[in-house]
């Protein structure tokens, strides 16, 4: 194969796999979020259901996932 600038077959199926591998990471991330979350909102309903302490881990993590998808996309 012909190299053109650092581009050969290999060196972008290479690229190629770990975006596979980095879109992987953001949909497990995203997944993991959604379900432990709901966890913790049914928790909070059940232990104090007049103080929303959910919102302090929601919006922490939500900022983790934004970095994530926001670096996914940069990467991307």
């Amino acid at each position: 194969m012909e190299n053109y600038a650092g581009f050969s077959e290999e060196n972008l199926r290479e690229i190629a796999k770990k975006k596979v591998v980095y879109r992987f990471a953001v949909r497990l991330h995203v997944s993991i979020f959604l379900i432990v979350n709901v966890l913790l909102f049914f928790i909070n309903m059940l232990t104090t259901p007049y103080y929303y302490w959910i919102i302090y881990p929601f919006f922490g993590w939500l900022i983790g996932i934004a970095e994530h998808i926001t670096a996914y996309i940069i990467y991307a």
